[in-house]
Order: structure tokens, then sequence, then C-alpha cells
């Protein structure tokens, strides 16, 4: 079980460096992200962000359209619970589409809300319907709709959210028709525009582009790429319950498009254990029909490209008969020929200098560690070639990223690719398991969910090595904590030094719920850049406002223990311009520091480079005030 990030989380979980994963990929519109995400875990669906909400309610609150009704309604397909109520106010979905969005974002979110089953008459802790907070905010159409399902439940499944209204229909861009037409004749840039255009035609029960493009189109594989890059949804099944998978085995010819257009929809999300209405599945079928390259693509997940591996053959010569003929005598040698002249010596240019002499540097978008993890060599191969890089280089970093859009580790390139060697070599040199790229995928992750799909032994030796660095920075924080302890005098010394700081009682600093305005202000779900602006404005506001205030709460937070903790690093520069304490720590013995290192996004060497400074500063000045 997942908990709240607020509140710890349990460090076995597959999202126990991400709690808020699938959040993040629905404030960031990546849809594809987010189905490949739910169709291997579907855990957290309803997992709950710092502000008690579900990532269907903070869609319906930040997403626009055509990201809006995607998000959506990928997110229902894979259980997330329309009626989750907001703890602290009793807001459902509908309750927050009202509240907080624009009415055009309202009159789209609301429909898909009640044709898939969300109950109009709860009611909030104040007592308010959806329908309340539509009439007052002037929302007559939507105020009507939810009027009429609060008098009839059974009209909601009759509601078509693209066409309830004129003002609804007039904004449909795409019919059903038009997209398979484009698709019937082979158009890949009308169907991707199309697609594009109309999410909601995945509110049509008869339009399945994706089958189509399998059965009609006569680019196959071509037009399947556009589609999926269009936002097309590969959990989608038919009348039949057939996904676009099974719909393929059955339908196409038994060739190498088939295996590459089956390979494509894996890698896209189609689920391959979905049972159409005969009970089948896509592995069953295949092994029904004699497909055997198919039945070993959706076992393995390898690219029907990808050249087999070679297979190792002893090839035993027996020995020559025994002779019966004696053998002749031996010829006599002829005069040696003179030895050839020497070759010039030509002088041998220096090689190229390190800059510097660090072994880590590098100039393009990969450093040889990144570029031997990238050879198309075996993985005994590689993790050979990685030692003798290592050897020549003592102090090289296994841990350095790509100069790219990814930034990979030589970890996530060799678990990608399922390099065993390769992994256990760099897990010997310590590499950190939990770190993530540019994506926010961690090595982890890539085990569970990479191209190549799930490989349990992989896993496995990932969370062993996850597992023992976990046990060694918990090491390294009790040792932290022996280095703090040391220096406890000298805190109690600098207590009263600063004057820049008023008395607890003083009206700034007091406050009596759980949670200062400050610690408010810090915990919105704003760009940092925004929170940060409003951070500031407070503190020129309030002269005398401490930064180390403390949640009332079984946390203890002080600001920046939540700046850092969500990885805020404009919020967290402006907490330290006002001299907010790196060492203190929360009820829960952690300081800002430490979750820089250990918190639930993983590790974050800017904010940690950033805290390491201003404590060595803070750390200088408590001494200066003790002498």
């Amino acid at each position: 079980m997942i908990q709240n990030s607020r509140h710890g989380f349990d460090e076995h979980d597959v999202r126990l460096y991400q709690p808020h994963y699938i959040h993040r990929l629905c404030q960031d519109n990546d849809t594809k992200a987010l189905t490949r995400t739910l169709a291997s875990d579907k855990t957290g669906v309803n997992l709950r962000d710092q502000n008690d909400m579900t990532p269907l309610q903070l869609t319906v609150v930040t997403a626009d359209p055509p990201y809006l009704d995607s998000l959506m309604a990928r997110l229902i397909q894979n259980g997330a619970d329309v009626d989750a109520r907001v703890a602290s106010n009793g807001n459902t979905a509908l309750h927050l589409a009202i509240l907080y969005s624009k009415e055009s974002n309202a009159e789209l979110s609301v429909p898909i809300l009640l044709h898939e089953g969300a109950s109009p008459n709860i009611r909030n802790h104040l007592g308010k319907t959806p329908f309340d907070y539509a009439l007052a905010n002037g929302y007559r159409r939507l105020a009507e709709l939810l009027a009429s399902v609060e008098d009839d439940p059974s009209l909601a499944r009759t509601i078509d959210p693209y066409m309830w209204s004129p003002q609804a229909a007039a904004a449909v861009k795409a019919t059903p028709e038009e997209l398979r037409a484009a698709i019937r004749s082979g158009d890949l840039s009308k169907a991707g525009t199309l697609m594009r255009q109309a999410a909601q035609l995945a509110y049509h029960t008869s339009c399945v582009p994706l089958h189509w493009a399998v059965t009609e189109s006569p680019k196959q594989k071509q037009m399947l790429q556009q589609l999926l890059d269009n936002e097309a949804d590969p959990q989608q099944v038919d009348e039949q319950g057939e996904t676009a998978i099974t719909l393929a085995i059955k339908a196409m010819n038994h060739d190498q498009e088939m295996l590459r257009s089956i390979y494509l929809l894996l890698l896209a999300g189609v689920p391959k254990g979905h049972r159409n209405s005969e009970g089948q599945d896509a592995l069953s079928l295949a092994r029904q029909l004699g497909y055997t390259d198919v039945e070993e693509l959706l076992l393995t997940g390898r690219n029907p490209d990808a050249a087999p591996a070679k297979k190792h053959v002893t090839i035993v010569v027996p020995p020559p008969p025994p002779s019966t003929q004696r053998a002749p005598p031996p010829k006599k040698d002829k005069e040696p020929p003179p030895p050839p002249p020497p070759p010039k010596q030509t002088p041998r240019e220096p090689p190229p200098k390190r800059s510097g002499g660090d072994p880590n540097a590098f100039t393009g978008p990969y450093h040889k560690l990144h570029e031997i993890a990238m050879q198309k060599t075996g993985s005994t191969q590689m993790a050979k070639d990685m030692e003798q890089l290592f050897a020549a280089n003592p102090g090289l970093n296994p841990d350095i990223v790509t100069n790219d859009d990814v930034g990979d580790t030589a970890l996530h390139i060799v678990v990608r690719d399922q390099k065993v060697k390769a992994i256990e070599f760099l897990l010997e040199k310590n590499a950190t398991v939990n770190v993530k790229n540019k994506q926010r995928e961690t090595p982890l992750i890539l085990s569970r969910n990479g191209p190549w799909g799930y490989d349990s032994n992989i896993e496995a030796m990932l969370m062993q090595a996850n597992k023992r660095q976990l046990a060694e920075k918990k090491q390294r924080v009790k040792a932290a904590a022996a280095a703090a302890a040391a220096t406890s005098k000298l805190n109690a010394a600098s207590k009263d030094a600063s004057d820049r700081r008023k008395p607890a009682d003083d009206p700034v600093n007091r406050f009596t719920g759980e949670y200062h305005r400050l610690h408010e202000l810090v915990m919105q779900n704003k760009p940092g850049a925004k929170i940060a602006e409003e951070v500031e404005a407070m503190f020129q506001a309030h002269p005398g406002l401490n930064p180390d205030l403390q949640t009332n709460d079984d946390i203890g937070d002080t600001a920046l223990h939540m700046a850092v903790r969500d990885q805020r690093p404009a919020v967290i520069r402006c907490l330290l311009s006002h001299d907010a304490t790196v060492s203190i720590r929360n009820k829960k013995k952690e300081t800002p520091l430490t979750l820089s290192r250990d918190g639930p996004w993983g590790k974050d060497q800017e904010i940690e480079d950033m805290l390491l400074e201003a404590n060595k500063k803070q750390i200088a000045a408590k001494r200066s005030a003790a002498n």
C-alpha cells in the first residue's frame, strides 16, 4: 500500500521513490507514459498527493483540452474512483471541476464524469452539491444537466460528453466516419490530424481507430504509429472484446509486418492478457493458430527486427585414422632469404590530454562509459570493457548522466537493454539504483516497464542493491547525527545570538491550526517560481517572520522541509535567503539536508549542493557567534 508522502511510505512498494508519479504524469499531460504506467501497475490510480487529491481530481482542476478528456479517459478506464472525496472539504471531482476550472473545461469534464457514473447528489462538508455550485457560478447548462441526472440517474449513461449541448456539438472537429475514411485510404497525415483533433471519438463505442488500421489500412504499421503518436487509446476494445493485438493476429498476414505491428502495439501499452468474447487472449490465440514467432514475441517482448542471439556450437573433430604408409624423408632446407629492411620509424603523436585530468569530464552528449553501455556487444564483453575503463580511471563516477534530452546513467542504459553482466559490474561499483533521468525513470522502474518488458531477475538484483544502498544511507545519516550532536553546544550558544527572530508568541508567528500561512503557501499546487514570489512577498510584509516555524501535526516540518521534499529549488533559495535552518529536525528526526538525499522523489544533486553550501555558512556563523 502506498501512503501519502506527508505521512511516510512503504519502502518496498513499486512507487517507493516517487509516490506522486501518476500526478506528475497528469500535470505534464504525458498520456503515453500514463498509459504505459497504468498498463503495468494500476495501484497508484487513486493515490493522494500532498493536497489529498487523486490524479483524476487533479486532472479536472489543472488540465485543458485536448489533454483533459484523454487523461480522464485513461484514469477512469484503469479504475479511478469518480466519487473520491477530498478529506478536508468533502469535494468530489464534480465539485472541483465546477469550482476551480473554466466553464468550457467544466462543460467537458462534468459530462464525462456523469457518463462514467459520478454521483451528482454527494454533498461536501458545507452541505453543497455540484448543482449548487453550478447555479452559483452561473453555469446554466451544467446546472440543468446536473438537475436532470439528479432526478433520473439512468440518464447518466445516455449522455454523450461531446454532443450533450449545441455548444458542445459545435466544438466537435471530427467524426468517426471521417477518421475511418482517412485510415482506409492510407492518408497518414489526414488520419493523424483527425485523431489529434478528436479525443472525443473515444466515447463513440463504434470508433476503434487502431482496429481499423489493422484490418482496413493499406499501410498498417505506419498507420498504427501515426494514430498512436496522436493520442489513440491503446487500451480500447471493440464490441467483440478484441484488442488491437488479438485482431492483428486474426486479420493480418502472418509475416514480418504483422510481428512489427504487434511489437509496436505492445510498446504502446495494448493489453496482451485481455480476453475477447470467446475467452481468448493474444497468447492463447497465437498458440491456437500455431504462430510460434508471435508467441515468443508476446512472452519476451523482443524486437522482431533484432538480430537473433548467436548460439555457441562446439564442433568435435575426430582424430585422423592411423596411417600405414611410411612418412617420406624430410626435404633439405633451402637457403634462407635475406631479412627485409627495417621499417622507417615515424614519430608517434602523443595521446590527447584530458582537460584538467578529471575522469568524469566529457564534452559531447556521451561519456566513454555511456558509449560502452550502448555498444551492440554481448553483456560479458561489455562488463570487461567497463572494468578496463574503471581501472584506467580510478575516480570515475558510475552515476554520470548523458548530456541529451534523456539524462540516463550507464545503469539506466544497460537495464533498458537487459545486459545482466554489465548491470552486475555497475552495481559492484555502487551505481545508484534510485537515481532518476530527465523522464523521471529509475533503473528499477525500467526493469519493470522497459521496452523489453519485465525481467524478474534484473528486478531482484536491483531491489537487493537498492536495499543495501538504503542501509548505507541510513548509516551515513546516523554518522551525520553523531556529528551534529558534537556541535549541539555551539547550537545552544548561538540560539539567542540572532536577533532576527521574534518570540514564538509574536502575532506574526502565532497560529492555532496545523499549519501557519507560510506552510500553506509552500504546500500550494503551483509552479515553484510563483510560490517563491508569494513567500518572498510574505517575508517583505512581515519582517519578524520566523522561517523555522514547525507544523503542529505529527510530522513537525518547517517550510524548508516541505520545499525540499517537493523538490522546489526556487522556493528553497527564497527560504535560505531568509536564513531558514538547514540542520533543523522534524519529529521524524529528518533534516532538509537528509530529505534532499533520501526524500520521496529520490536524490536531487542541485538541491543537495545548495543546502550543503548554506549549512556550511550557518555552521561558520554559529561558531563565530560562540566565540
